[in-house]
């Protein structure tokens, strides 16, 4: 079994345990499943240039030099 085809296996294994006796179709758990496989969104930091994650509310948050945009926004209203 590839390394993918064991990951893959391990996380149904984990999202099946987690739903408890729940009755869901394949195509839900396939959702869910992509959903802890789908890297969160990412855009360039402005400072160092670093890859920056983007949070629920569009804020730039850069785990390498600390930058982010949110505070902007609070300051200018």
């Amino acid at each position: 079994m590839s390394d993918t085809s064991i990951r893959i296996s391990r996380a149904l294994h984990r999202r099946l345990t987690v739903l408890g006796g729940k009755d869901y179709t394949i195509g839900e758990v396939i959702e869910m499943l992509l959903d802890d496989f789908t890297p969160a969104e990412t855009e360039t930091c402005p400072d160092c240039g670093a890859d920056a994650s983007v949070d629920d509310d569009g804020c730039i948050e850069c785990e390498n030099c600390g930058y982010t945009d949110c505070d902007e926004d609070i300051d200018n209203e």
